[in-house]
């Protein structure tokens, strides 16, 4: 072997180590975003389910409040009825 090859076949050796090492250095940079990115995805889920819940807890919440109102009219109904009878009655006597 001539040293020009020698020098070429060197320079092959250090070429494919630099690419090798770029690769990988590029696959973990890769790998590191995905999983950046996957945790992100995660929390946003997460928050999304959250705020999915809050919502439902809000509307049940409302739907007391609505129930709560209804057993109030129910109850002034109630008593408008027994005032109504107290008047019948005293009108009688």
């Amino acid at each position: 072997m001539s040293s020009t090859e020698s020098k070429f076949e060197a320079m092959n050796t250090a070429d494919y180590d630099i690419n090798t090492i770029t690769n990988n250095i590029k696959e973990v940079l890769l790998l590191s975003a995905e999983e950046v990115l996957w945790r992100e995805r995660e929390r946003e889920r997460e928050g999304e389910s959250e705020r999915v819940r809050e919502r439902e807890r809000e509307r049940e919440r409302e739907r007391e409040r609505e129930r709560e109102r209804e057993r109030e009219r129910e109850r002034e109904k109630a008593r408008e009825r027994e005032r109504g009878r107290e008047r019948e009655s005293d009108g009688e006597r």
